[in-house]
């Protein structure tokens, strides 16, 4: 299937969606869903850009200064530009004046929402009503540009071990890795390097403690590659030798983070597997200090759906690519996570960051 083509297929789907649920109209602002649909990574500025669809029809409408950069990246929709003495909302109710029921993009800016609401005498509704579903489900196209970029990071954390950690910053540390990150993506998305006991603290940001021998070092990294795709991937490292207490617990943590691949199926609840991995830690006490959900859906996004947590209740589909990610992080001690990111395939499921598991020495 061709680039243009494949999109075109995705906003047909959301056509047909908005009909299935009698939605007249959707309007897309620049984000994740605005590329999903697109493939153009438009800015999001005051000047409204939007995706507008109907059940029948499909208009981009830009500022004009935007016109030519829209027409390059999408050529095949009908562009609609306006100037700087047009108002641009109006224009949106024209091309659908009987529209009942409205959808917006969860992520649109609060100024355009009320500018739009002001033009169709209905409550908004959210769009990720009928985005979200289609995203959760990953055709093979969108399998392998996650495939690549997982690659991409599981390079990175099999290269840092040869950067020097030992009384450097954690601050200079992530510098170095945002490097090795940049080699293979288009942008860093976070670096997580926290060292002895700020590992205790899930989303520690790197600071200016030094790196000392004997600590527990975590390292959870991503990046966007070109195509729009995230990575997120989590190691757990020691500079020169574990605690003895902590590898103990550390083992523990390896076999209950390894059930969870292994139990990640089509037809297994989002629930279910969060308490799989849940119960495999209580057997020790180590579930006390699993402090956040099993893992989240990744895609365009870090995080998206589905999440895997107590009260969702969501089946698991083949398509769904998603972390398993369980952890335990002991206050002024330590902390640990593995985290791969698994896709469901339609007879078994692949771990995307197949690479060393075990605590790995740094020095």
């Amino acid at each position: 299937m061709s680039r243009v083509d494949r999109f075109k297929l995705r906003r047909e789907l959301v056509k047909s969606a908005l009909a299935a649920n009698d939605v007249d109209l959707a309007i897309i602002t620049p984000g994740e869903n605005f590329r999903y649909l697109t493939n153009y990574q438009a800015l999001a500025l005051e000047r409204i850009t939007a995706l507008v669809v109907s059940h029948a029809d499909v208009w981009l409408l830009v500022p004009e200064l935007e016109y030519h950069s829209a027409l390059a990246k999408c050529p095949d929709l009908e562009i609609i530009s306006w100037n700087e003495t047009t108002d641009p909302y109006k224009k949106i109710s024209q091309l659908s004046p009987k529209a009942a029921r409205v959808m917006v993009d969860e992520k649109m800016p609060f100024f355009h929402v009320q500018k739009i609401q002001t033009l169709f005498v209905t409550q908004l509704e959210n769009f990720a009503q009928v985005i979200s579903p289609m995203r959760m489900r990953k055709d093979d196209y969108e399998i392998t540009k996650l495939r690549e970029v997982s690659l991409s990071i599981n390079r990175v954390h099999q290269d840092l071990i040869e950067i020097p950690f030992r009384n450097r910053s954690e601050k200079a540390i992530a510098k170095d890795i945002s490097e090795l990150i940049l080699r293979e993506h288009e942008k860093v998305d976070f670096i997580i390097v926290a060292t002895g006991p700020n590992s205790a603290n899930p989303h520690h940001e790197p600071g200016e403690r030094l790196v000392q021998s004997g600590d527990v070092v975590l390292i959870d990294i991503g990046g966007t590659s070109l195509e729009g795709y995230c990575s997120d991937c989590t190691r757990t490292y020691v500079v020169d030798e574990a605690p003895k207490e902590f590898n103990k617990d550390f083992q523990i943590l390896l076999a209950a983070q390894k059930l969870g691949t292994n139990l990640a199926m089509a037809g297994v609840t989002a629930q279910d597997l969060d308490r799989a991995v849940r119960a495999e830690l209580a057997k020790t006490g180590l579930d006390k200090w699993f402090i956040h959900r099993l893992g989240h859906g990744i895609g365009m996004q870090t995080h998206e759906d589905p999440y895997l947590v107590e009260g969702n209740r969501q089946i698991l589909q083949v398509g769904n690519v998603f972390s398993i990610e369980p952890g335990f992080y002991l206050p002024g001690q330590w902390g640990a996570r593995i985290e791969d990111i698994v896709a469901i395939g339609q007879t078994e499921s692949e771990n995307l960051n197949n690479f060393e598991h075990d605590l790995k020495i740094l020095t």
